[in-house]
């Protein structure tokens, strides 16, 4: 079978559905099903141990990162990712919100939904 790399980010994966048949990765989670080898509510250990050395970067082009920690990325580079990923702590839903960044999530939170309206969601 030829091999083929798995793009992978910590939290954004485009996974080669092929070679994902051919690891490990049930074996992994089926082996923490007590939740004693990892935080049972990230799968990401499972996949880091399942594709290790079958991963490479995604193209800034395809997805810029940086949104939540990162306050120079330019506005160009924002519009022409196909994926935004706000990764560090200062996530545009949280009271420590970068300002320059908030609108680019604020636009899809539906403020009439009676949950939303209940979190500090800071909108």
């Amino acid at each position: 079978m030829q091999t083929v790399p798995i793009v992978a980010h910590s939290c954004l994966n485009k996974i080669h559905l092929i070679l994902t048949q051919a690891t490990d990765v049930c074996i992994f989670l089926w082996q923490n099903e007590d939740g004693e080898l990892w935080d049972p509510t990230s799968i990401l250990t499972a996949g880091l141990m399942s594709f290790y050395g079958n991963t490479k970067p995604l193209d800034k082009s395809w997805h810029v990162m940086g949104l939540g920690y990162n306050p120079s990325i330019s506005p160009e580079a924002i519009r022409s990712a196909a994926v935004v990923h706000f990764d560090g702590n200062m996530k545009p839903w949280l009271d420590v919100a970068m300002n320059q960044y908030k609108a680019l999530w604020t636009k899809y939170v539906d403020t009439e939904m009676e949950f939303l309206t209940r979190c500090n969601f800071g909108l």
